[in-house]
């Protein structure tokens, strides 16, 4: 499991009193994440920076560095380390509070809860709603769908379906979309055939054709 870590300042120990590679209760590495610097800096720099890294990431239990030649290795642990795997050239520390570490029941408090969110403004055209429903045509007449403020974002196409070829299916695509506020069909006969067009609108209500 990954663990949640009071904040630092910490006490950094080598498990067991050894150096070695970084090791969960069942022997294997656990989850960490990797992170490489290939600069000139000493690796005594470099392995400073990786317990920094390690000091403000509530989430590391234990971190492990290593190098060869310029590369330096660091990998921050999420998962409680209990041993090593013996080695002189790998160093593991593990995140420790008044001798506590995550193995041995190190847990931060639980953030407190944050309140709710405001309630937004009621607009009757964002509750979610299910058909049958009444369709009308805006004042009455023919024509493509228009709001007030133009919003490309607002309405989708729907290709690839051949219930979206014909009036009714495009329909039922707006009667079972619970987001849709409105649906737009065109159909034009062609010399190459039918063109047909369906088109979802959701989010501002259409206002007029």
């Amino acid at each position: 499991a990954t663990h949640t870590m009071p904040l630092c300042p910490c006490e950094w120990l080598l498990p067991g009193g050894f150096l070695g590679s970084c090791r969960t209760s069942h022997n294997t590495p656990g989850r960490y994440q990797l992170i490489e610097d290939m600069t000139t800096a000493s690796n005594l720099d470099k392995a400073n920076a990786c317990r920094a890294l390690c000091s403000e990431d509530i989430t590391c239990v234990a971190y492990e560095f290593s190098a060869d030649g310029i590369r330096g290795r660091c990998e921050i642990h999420v998962q409680a380390i209990t041993s090593v795997q013996r080695s002189p050239f790998h160093q593991c520390y593990l995140k420790s509070q008044n001798g506590l570490t995550a193995a041995t029941g190190l847990r931060a408090s639980p953030p407190p809860a944050l309140p709710p969110p405001p309630s937004p403004p009621f607009d009757w055209w964002r509750v979610t709603r299910s058909c049958p429903c009444r369709w009308i045509r805006p004042g009455g007449r023919v024509g493509a769908c228009k709001r007030q403020h133009a919003d490309p974002r607002a309405s989708v196409v729907k290709v690839g379906s051949n219930q979206a070829t014909v009036l009714e299916g495009c329909r039922e695509f707006c009667s079972v979309d619970q987001s849709c506020v409105a649906f737009e069909f065109v159909s034009i006969n062609r010399r190459w055939g039918v063109f047909s067009r369906c088109e979802l609108h959701r989010g501002l209500p259409i206002e007029s054709t």
